[in-house]
């Protein structure tokens, strides 16, 4: 009796045995165990077959024996159904738990490395097998942000690759993986981090707002994921390290409440850009502030604004201003009049060490940022960073006049390669605007100086020209303990030169402006490529008030570790630096360099951008352009040059990369193996010139714009075909397929060009090449190609890039 009394005992222990516990939480966690109800606290252990639910505004984060960690949001269910880990037994090891309701993220320990197919997910309308490390989602989608998982549901199975996502409606089968959108990303982040109700009344395909607005994983303001990379933001790159899960100090960790007590007295420093609508009046100043905290809120007890020319001072303008609300990248003011009744809107950081406010009131528009020191050797020189761009004011200034305007959320983004100590600026408008040049270098104080430059040439249907060239000089800084928040300032100078060849006449306008805004970092990630590449490749110039074009070869040197930049577009040559503002480098599909001589640069363009849009908690559905950078061995852009091309439009463009190995050629196009296809999918840039009087006419980067190609290597096959379709800014559509081409082991092109009889709305087409197209990358990752498409009327030029699928 007493050995089977043993034995009893030792069972109960096995089957009753911890198999983790709850290492964060927040809120009310209530754990269903053996039908009874357990309020959770934190450290409580955790057994097979428990039942944790969390109540509304409570989120709880559990690490299990082998590392496996789970995070569920508000309003949520995990069923742990099944856990057995022995390291010494790992085919008997397996985990199966169920998210039956509300939101989760899953970031596998070692069950899921040594045992894959024993570590089961389930929703409610789908099953998740792994075959990668974290996964995120909740009822209506399930995304992988690192490694690969397959999701099946109604007998269909869907694969999902990094950074890709899948919808799971009730009752219905998976639908085909999609890109996983920074806004997404974000949404499903703040769902299981407690932001939305439960992840079945909002949409996060379309919504960048959590409900409560809770952020998670970062103080400062920006949402961490599991690698440390920050989810939200408008960029998406799949370059995410995956976690180490067994090292502790990786754990998620669940935010703390606003943390002002790190600062109890400091000091700001800024700008501020005023004006005043009646007189026309603007005014610059530099502000500084002090701030006291007091019951966890933060107060600025004084501000100044000083008057650069005339050295006096105001004091007291704003004045216990408190902060306590959570929104998007931190604090948000409850309410705030200042003391002469305008009302203001006022943001900040998460940590309230960068505080932006604006106004507009019939007496003019004011705009101030006030931030702490930064904090530059805080940055890691592996990731880049991101910024969105908050809010700007504009003031013209023409003949004495000022005219101002204040642009909210623009859809800008500010890019930091703490490496390569490159800062540059994009938005979606540069697919359309040629030539640009819009970087600086970062100091070692988190000060910077960038500059940016563009040239747009026009011919009208009478053949008047409009020469625009546009020179800024932007001064900004970091701010912050965590460098959250940027601040700058902008000069700006525009020449417009406009010639009428109907009446002889030449006019010239110089205006200028002066811009103030501010940015909150809302995003980083990996950047693993630091090594020293040469790109080659092909590209098509454009020239102004000619019909002729030029197709140059490409060869860069560009050092992915300094931001060093040398090489040749043909005859004219390129050389910078970054520390002499003459180059910048952020990644492979982001960087610029000037011409050696005379007046030119070049610049590189991520792969594709997206206009999205999401709806906020309140149902307002805004837009956002999502920039997508892809690590395909390859880079395309603009040029634009003065010297040895006379006349060069800004809308010439260029195509490059590390080019695919010979002996990989050799083998995959000889004519005794196999057929190999690849399908690629990309899109073209450049411009439509008029056959008659040159005008130009720019290719428009939208859902019009496409370019795939489908090839057989090898076999005696050799061939490709392929579609082009686009929308110029005035609305012509060209839309084309490639009946057939040739392939070679160092090319491809085609003349076999025809309109896609399918687009009765298009351009007909009379002819059209593909020329000097080139590999990219191992394997064949990308193909680059120069194009030419013909109407009796017009030309359209360009190059075109496509990844592989």
């Amino acid at each position: 009796m007493k050995k089977i009394i043993i034995l009893l005992f030792i069972l109960t222990n096995i089957l009753f045995a911890s198999i983790g516990q709850i290492t964060a939480l927040v809120g009310e966690i209530k754990i269903s165990r053996d039908s009874k109800e357990l309020l959770a606290k934190l450290g409580e252990e955790l057994e097979k077959n428990d039942v944790i639910n969390s109540s509304k505004g409570a989120k709880a984060q559990i690490t299990l024996d082998d590392n496996t960690i789970i995070t569920i949001g508000q309003n949520s269910t995990l069923n742990i159904f099944d856990y057995v880990f022995d390291e010494s037994k790992p085919k008997d090891s397996k985990a199966s738990f169920g998210f039956m309701k509300g939101s989760f993220k899953s970031i596998t320990g070692k069950i899921g490395k040594i045992n894959k197919d024993r570590f089961k997910l389930k929703t409610k309308s789908a099953s998740i097998g792994i075959r990668g490390t974290t996964i995120i989602g909740n009822q209506r989608m399930i995304a992988c942000t690192d490694g690969a998982i397959s999701v099946s549901a109604n007998g269909v199975t869907v694969n999902v690759g990094k950074q890709e996502l899948t919808k799971t409606p009730e009752g219905q089968a998976p639908t085909p993986a999609e890109p996983l959108t920074p806004e997404t990303l974000n949404t499903l982040e703040k769902e299981s981090n407690g932001g939305n109700d439960n992840g079945e009344n909002t949409d996060t395909g379309n919504s960048n707002d959590g409900g409560d607005g809770e952020e998670s994983n970062n103080e400062g303001g920006n949402t961490d994921d599991e690698n440390g990379n920050d989810a939200g933001g408008g960029v998406t790159s799949p370059d995410v390290e995956a976690p180490d899960t067994n090292d502790d100090d990786k754990k998620d960790d669940i935010d703390k409440e606003v943390d002002t007590s790190k600062n109890s007295t400091n000091s700001y420093t800024g700008k501020e850009l005023s004006t005043k609508s009646n007189d026309y009046e603007y005014e610059l100043t530099d502000t500084k502030a002090t701030y006291s905290s007091t019951n966890e809120k933060l107060n600025i007890s004084e501000m100044d604004a000083i008057n650069t020319s005339s050295d006096s001072t105001t004091s007291g303008v704003f004045t216990q201003l408190s902060f306590d609300d959570v929104n998007n990248y931190g604090l948000i003011a409850e309410k705030f009049i200042n003391e002469d009744g305008n009302n203001y809107v006022i943001e900040a950081d998460k940590l309230g060490e960068f505080i932006v406010g604006h106004n507009t009131s019939e007496y003019g528009q004011d705009l101030w940022y006030l931030g702490t020191n930064a904090n530059p050797s805080a940055l890691d020189t592996s990731k880049i960073y991101v910024y969105d761009d908050y809010v700007s004011l504009k003031v013209d200034i023409n003949g004495g006049m000022a005219t101002n305007a204040i642009t909210e959320n623009p859809t800008g983004l500010i890019f930091l390669n703490s490496l390569t100590k490159s800062i540059a600026y994009l938005d979606k408008d540069k697919y359309e605007e040629g030539a640009s040049y819009d970087g600086g270098h970062l100091n070692s104080d988190g000060t910077f100086t960038l500059k940016s430059l563009s040239r747009n040439y026009f011919i009208d249907i009478n053949t008047n020209t409009t020469d625009t060239t546009n020179s800024s000089n932007v001064e900004g800084s970091l701010y912050g303990s965590e460098n959250q928040g940027i601040g700058y300032n902008i000069d700006e100078n525009i020449t417009v030169t406009n010639s009428d060849t109907l009446n002889s006449y030449i006019s010239t306008d110089i205006s200028s402006s002066k811009t103030v805004g501010a940015a909150f970092l809302s995003t980083s990630y990996s950047n693993t490529n630091t090594d020293t590449v040469t790109l080659s490749g092909t590209s098509s110039g454009i020239y102004e008030n000619a019909p002729t074009t030029s197709n140059q070869n490409v060869n860069l040197t560009v050092n992915q570790s300094t931001g060093d930049i040398s090489g040749s577009i043909g005859n004219q040559n390129y050389d910078g630096n970054v520390d002499d503002l003459a180059s910048y480098f952020i990644t492979e599909d982001l960087f610029a360099v000037m011409a050696s001589t005379g007046d030119g640069y070049l610049n590189a363009l991520p792969d594709m951008v997206i206009s999205e849009s999401y709806t906020d908690s309140e149902g307002v559905v805004s837009y956002h352009d999502n920039i997508y950078m892809v690590d395909d061995g390859s880079s395309w852009g603009y040029w634009y040059t003065t010297d040895n091309y006379t006349n060069l439009s800004g809308y010439s463009t260029w195509v490059a990369g590390v080019e695919t190995s010979t002996s990989y050629m050799n083998n995959i196009t000889d004519s005794n193996a196999s057929t190999t296809s690849i399908s690629f999918n990309g899109h073209i840039i450049g411009a439509v010139k008029s056959n008659t009087d040159n005008s130009l006419d720019p290719i428009v980067f939208d859902s019009n714009n496409y370019a795939n190609f489908n090839f057989d290597f090898g076999g005696g096959a050799d061939n490709f075909t392929g579609s082009i379709g686009f929308k110029t800014e005035n609305a012509q559509q060209w839309a084309v397929l490639i009946n057939s081409g040739t392939v070679t082991a160092t090319s491809f092109s085609s003349t076999d060009i025809t309109k896609d009889a399918n687009q009765a709305s298009a351009v007909s087409i009379t002819g059209g090449s593909i020329n000097s197209g080139k590999y990219f990358d191992s394997n064949i990752q990308s193909v680059g190609a120069n194009v030419t498409l013909n109407n009796s009327s017009y030309t359209a030029s360009g190059v075109v890039k496509a990844k592989a699928q």
